[in-house]
């Protein structure tokens, strides 16, 4: 074999072997291990802080690209800017009740660098007791 299609094939073999592992890291690599919170009755203008659990069933290392709410009531106070490869990370969340009335539900989402978008979401009724 010549030399520079000897390159060529060991830099191909190489490639391959690499576009492999990211795409094995980034395929549902990521969840919440427990994705749906009722956080049951809440009072108008109450504060309240849950923890979702994110878990890494890969053998690599999974980097969170972003986080994100569906609503500015709710906000992300700490996120992990990774989560090893079989481990897990904490993703610390607040949500301020004071525009909501009724049955609420909100969510949480996060994104990976290899694109992966995971949501979770939590559930509650909020009561206006001004209105009593």
């Amino acid at each position: 074999m010549k030399p520079c299609a000897f390159r060529l094939a060991v830099f191909s073999a190489c490639f391959g072997i690499l576009a492999f592992d990211v795409h094995a890291a980034g395929t549902n690599a990521l969840q919440f291990i427990n994705p749906e919170l009722q956080l049951g009755a809440l009072t108008n203008g109450q504060d309240v802080s849950m923890t979702f659990t994110l878990t890494n069933s890969s053998d690599n290392a999974v980097k969170i690209a972003s986080t994100d709410t569906s609503c500015h009531c709710t906000s992300i106070q700490k996120a992990p800017d990774e989560i090893p490869a079989h481990g897990s990370g904490a993703l610390e969340v607040n949500f301020n009740s004071s525009r909501a009335d009724g049955r609420v539900s909100q969510s949480v989402i996060v994104e990976t660098a290899g694109g992966q978008i995971i949501t979770a979401q939590f559930y509650a009724t909020v009561e206006d007791i001004s209105a009593k």
